[in-house]
């Protein structure tokens, strides 16, 4: 289904050090919470995707 797309857990951990977010598992939580309660078609496709995703990407932020 269309192209791949390239690792986001790299990318996700260079934004947190370029922005000096020290609690990055509280990022993440956030980041979740906001998608929950975004009322929109790209929210409701993107939390399947956090959800998918997570456990790689906070292995990355660790």
């Amino acid at each position: 289904m269309g192209i791949p797309a390239p690792p986001r857990g790299r990318r996700l951990r260079l934004f947190c050090d370029a922005y000096g977010l020290l609690e990055r598992e509280e990022f993440l939580d956030q980041l979740h919470v906001r998608l929950l309660a975004m009322e929109t078609a790209f929210a409701r496709r993107s939390i399947d995707y956090f959800d998918t995703h997570r456990a790689d990407w906070q292995r990355h932020l660790a």
